[in-house]
């Protein structure tokens, strides 16, 4: 697709206490789209610029001068549409991942805390913007999208969160007939549906069109947050509403949905090869991150040519001015260059 972005005052950072976010990849349906798709990069391979946080399961995340109770779904998938298959492997070659683990699991789990010190300690303004969380899915379990939703809600401070719009690019996976009844009580959620289906540019600029609030922050349907998550990512915009903020990425096993742990530093930063497709190279200490003391470069926003395409925020009138997404850009794959 034809390139729209020419702006050179475009500023592309990867936050440096981060998006605190978990991804896996999965497989999206079948094993033929899978095999479509192998050759695309994959967020695990992000696993080198990530900090990342948690709250524990039963515990209040504070918003200001109150407090957010978290909220706490159970599974309730029909029995028409329950996991038939039990064998691991048949399973991860169907999903990508272990679905009867991820079914099992709570939708509200507790996860560890991997941020470093400085970054518990940063105090962010309260006056900072409120979003639009975008999550577009295609034939994503209840179970893994509906745990990133709970995981959106808990962790993020009330006044910060506007909505939460589930885009579905137009799925054919029968389960999700059960997603309203997950999402019934939840004022904030909302799905909207394609009547087409032909990817994640298409998907993510319908659901910009839908927002309503003043920052979008694109997520991959299959990820968690953490708590202090989201303020890195307003604050950045906040003090420049020029500023396109990637957070830092860190991965979810396949097979238990464990975390890789593992200490994230040197940083990295995104680039792309001449196939344009993403990849991670090393960042420059000196030169790529962003402000602050030498002492404090573990929890520094980096610069970045180039982000993976999944997950982003960016400042809603701004996403217009440049153009939305090229929309002729079809099914997925080039939008971290778009």
């Amino acid at each position: 697709g034809r390139m729209r972005i020419r702006r050179t005052n475009v500023l592309l950072a990867l936050a440096g206490c981060g998006l605190l976010l978990y991804t896996f990849y999965a497989l999206q349906g079948s094993q033929a789209e899978h095999e479509a798709r192998k050759e695309a990069p994959t967020l695990a391979s992000v696993r080198e610029v990530v900090t990342v946080g948690a709250v524990p399961e039963a515990a209040a995340v504070k918003t200001g001068s109150a407090e957010q109770h978290p909220i706490d779904i159970k599974l309730d998938l029909s029995p028409a549409h329950r996991l038939k298959l039990t064998n691991q492997k048949a399973i991860i070659q169907e999903y990508g991942f272990d679905l009867a683990l991820s079914n099992s699991l709570p939708l509200n789990r507790s996860l560890p805390d991997y941020r470093p010190a400085l970054c518990k300690t940063i105090q962010y303004p309260h006056d900072l913007p409120v979003a639009s969380v975008i999550i577009i899915y295609y034939n994503e379990p209840v179970s893994s999208l509906m745990r990133n939703v709970v995981s959106v809600i808990n962790r993020t401070p009330a006044h910060l969160l506007g909505e939460i719009i589930l885009v579905d690019d137009s799925s054919t996976l029968a389960e999700l007939e059960d997603l309203p009844k997950h999402i019934s009580g939840l004022d904030k959620v909302r799905i909207v549906h394609r009547d087409i289906h032909n990817g994640i540019v298409g998907a993510r600029i319908r659901g910009a069109r839908e927002a309503k609030h003043d920052v979008l922050i694109f997520l991959d349907s299959h990820s968690e947050v953490c708590v202090g998550w989201i303020e890195p990512l307003l604050e950045r915009i906040h003090g420049d509403r020029k500023r396109v903020v990637v957070p830092h990425i860190r991965g979810i096993q396949h097979n238990n949905l464990e975390l890789s742990g593992g200490e994230m530093w040197p940083p990295s930063k995104g680039s792309f090869n001449w196939r344009l497709s993403f990849t991670i190279v090393p960042a420059d200490a000196d030169r790529d991150i962003i402000g602050g003391t030498r002492a404090e470069k573990h929890v520094l926003p980096v610069r970045s040519p180039v982000m993976p395409g999944g997950l982003f925020a960016m400042d809603r009138k701004f996403f217009f001015e440049l153009g939305e997404y090229d929309p002729e850009i079809l099914y997925y794959g080039g939008e971290h260059v778009e």
